[in-house]
């Protein structure tokens, strides 16, 4: 399946209570600028974004393997675009997703428009803050987390990247336990006891008190 980028992330157990299962609801990327489109285009006109999850295998990300309820068209009007990354564009999963902590994990990215660029951290890129670029370059990803960021070369093979990472972010779904007491009322049946039987019961036979 054609895509841009994959960035792997690791669901790392101590950061969710070590639960084994999480349910993620959203990911949130940071897009540098979109395509420019007039006033008069269309909603359906206006090129989206998918982004959807994916398995990893061996360090190898399989972008045709999506995660249950993963995939997503974000609309063109969804996506904000900004010079100094901090602007967040959201991407909310219509149910949530189930991943195991422990393992890794895929976002893919694929634009409808070549106008879209997104927020890479890049080793030797100068840093950005919220008044823009600064004169401190950037120590690339380093490794400093767990995932790697691929992107396509053609439609069948892909290339890895040592020195840059997107920014990125994965919520996942918090549950509170409680007590509640329900109150369960059964048909109105009656209840017989049974003595003094001969020969046995058919399954489904309607029993009654000749009364």
């Amino acid at each position: 399946m054609a895509f841009d980028y994959i960035q792997t992330f690791y669901v790392i157990p101590d950061l969710v209570g070590g639960a084994p299962d999480i349910m993620l609801s959203s990911v949130t990327l940071y897009f540098k600028t979109k395509p420019s489109v007039g006033s008069n285009i269309t909603q359906i006109a206006k090129p989206g974004v998918d982004v959807w999850l994916c398995e990893v295998q061996n360090d190898h990300p399989l972008p045709d393997r999506i995660l249950t309820n993963s995939l997503v068209h974000v609309k063109y009007d969804s996506i904000g675009a900004s010079y100094n990354a901090q602007v967040p564009s959201s991407i909310g999963f219509a149910n949530p997703v189930s991943v195991k902590s422990g393992k890794y994990y895929g976002i893919v990215v694929k634009f409808h428009d070549p106008g879209y660029v997104i927020w890479l951290n890049k080793q030797n890129d100068r840093l950005v803050d919220f008044n823009g670029p600064t004169n401190t370059k950037s120590a690339g990803s380093q490794g400093r987390f767990e995932g790697k960021l691929y992107t396509a070369t053609d439609a069948l093979t892909y290339v890895e990247f040592s020195d840059r990472d997107l920014k990125f972010k994965v919520q996942a779904a918090q549950f509170m336990s409680n007590t509640v007491n329900i109150p369960l009322v059964p048909k109105n049946y009656e209840f017989l006891t049974v003595a003094n039987s001969q020969g046995t019961f058919v399954g489904g036979e309607l029993a009654f008190k000749n009364t």
